[in-house]
């Protein structure tokens, strides 16, 4: 069974608005089940892109 995973994803995948929600719900979905979800955004940091 798996006990933990990684989702790398375009924005917040906590917040439901993110990416049509896919993002949210996958994830909703593992951590329901017990599995320790590992958030990454990989959304360009806004203050540092302007540099």
């Amino acid at each position: 069974m798996i006990k933990e995973i990684t989702v790398f994803s375009y924005g917040d995948s906590n917040l439901l608005k993110t990416w049509s929600n896919v993002p949210y719900f996958f994830t909703k979905t593992f951590a329901d089940d017990g599995v320790s979800v590992n958030r990454v955004n990989v959304e360009p940091n806004r203050l540092l892109a302007g540099l």
